[in-house]
């Protein structure tokens, strides 16, 4: 079962979906964290899926959107970073209000694993982080972006634009700066959880530093499926729904793992 509803401030009302857990009395419970822009359309079953397994398996499981975005308040134009990490930081607590689990993991896909990795630094009950294919540097994810347009669509608009439109989500100047200064590798938040997982579905160079960075805690947990061609820099699967049951099931394996 799960339960739309909204949460937050009366001024910034966020869309949720709540998945409560099979099993009652859990410990533990998921926020989790979409991608951005065109990559939020393309992965919205898939993550739907993946709470519905992560329910199944005893973990209630909290979706949402953030301000700015999908069927949450707010216009896209003033679409922030930093509103966006306040926004997992209240849906944590929301979960916890809801199921009175006492550890929450935050479990990202694309720039909601960025999120997901600046966020668990500083909010409370967070145990654990879940990074799926994390955008680690934010230049180069924009400059990607702006690849996959120029290839399948009309060039954007000059980067010095007040607004840019990528792959049909527009990106005001403050978000791509904010976007721009992000690097998990040389800029890696100052605190994170006793337990990391990430799941990669293709190898990379920016990919490696996460491991680097992360094996000295506790708990690290990777998973890697090798997708042909690469699932996000591919023109051609622009438009197409993430089918991605292996990734889904690997994050299942690793939050069983952090919950024992």
């Amino acid at each position: 079962m799960n339960h739309p509803f909204y949460f937050g401030s009366q001024q910034n009302r966020l869309l949720g979906v709540y998945h409560a857990a099979v099993e009652p009395a859990p410990l533990w419970g998921v926020v989790l964290c979409n991608p951005i822009g065109h990559e939020y359309i393309r992965s919205h079953a898939a993550l739907r899926r993946c709470a519905e397994r992560l329910s199944a398996a005893g973990f209630p499981t909290l979706r949402f959107d953030y301000a700015c975005t999908g069927d949450s308040a707010g216009e896209s134009h003033n679409a922030s970073v930093t509103e966006w990490v306040e926004n997992i930081a209240t849906a944590t607590d929301e979960l916890v209000d809801m199921s009175e689990v006492r550890s929450v993991a935050l479990v990202g896909l694309r720039f909601g694993a960025t999120l997901a990795c600046i966020a668990a630094s500083h909010t409370e009950h967070v145990s654990a982080v879940i990074m799926w294919d994390p955008v680690i540097r934010g230049s180069s994810y924009l400059e990607e972006l702006r690849r996959l347009q120029k290839t399948d669509l009309e060039p954007s608009a000059q980067n010095d634009a007040e607004f840019e439109e990528l792959i049909g989500f527009e990106l005001s100047k403050k978000l791509r700066r904010e976007l721009g200064g992000i690097d998990l590798c040389q800029n890696p938040p100052d605190s994170i959880p006793a337990a990391v997982g990430c799941v990669f579905s293709e190898e990379s160079e920016e990919y490696a530093c996460i491991p680097a960075h992360f094996q000295e805690k506790k708990q690290f947990e990777q998973r890697t499926t090798l997708r042909q061609p690469p699932e996000w820099r591919n023109p051609k699967l622009i438009g197409h729904v993430l089918l991605a049951g292996q990734e889904t099931g690997h994050i299942v394996e690793i939050m069983e793992k952090f919950s024992q």
